[in-house]
């Protein structure tokens, strides 16, 4: 069996090189979310114990801004269907035929923007946990509890 021509070769390289440039973006994609979503999930912490007002203004009040509960919806939809288009190639190969032959790239393209997924939907979870216990220490009525079975205690 000969090698590839140079102009194949060429255009394998490139193709590697891109999926290369798209892995290390997405890697840096998803470090950048863990620094983003702690960085709203510690306002609101600290928020919640200085008893002070979520910030407005500066870095976390832009993320809040940009972050907000129907846009982190949203954000994890699409990471979720990007994550899946991303890797389709490999999932319908493996469906019909049972083997894999697509670059190991696309998997871990994937399994990042998931991991970046899940980071956004850990955020909401405790986003929404901290507005409980917001909510709880501010003395205001009882809300509902996160699971909705059962009523909430006056207090």
């Amino acid at each position: 069996m000969s090698p590839p021509s140079a102009p194949a070769r060429s255009s394998m390289e490139s193709s590697i090189n891109m999926r290369s440039a798209c892995l290390n973006a997405s890697l840096l994609g998803t470090l950048s979310a863990l620094v983003v979503c702690s960085a709203l999930i510690s306002e609101r912490v600290a928020a919640l114990f200085h008893r002070r007002a979520i910030a407005g203004r500066g870095v976390t009040g832009l993320l809040e801004r940009l972050l907000s509960r129907g846009t982190r919806r949203w954000s994890i939809a699409v990471l979720a269907l990007v994550a899946v288009a991303s890797s389709w190639p490999g999932i319908v190969q493996y469906v019909t035929t049972g083997e894999v032959a697509v670059h190991w790239s696309r998997a871990m393209l994937s399994s990042l923007i998931v991991v970046a997924a899940m980071m956004l939907g850990i955020t909401s979870f405790l986003i929404q946990m901290l507005e409980l216990a917001a909510t709880q220490h501010s003395g205001a009525s009882a809300v509902r509890p996160p699971d909705r079975i059962r009523k909430a205690k006056a207090s």
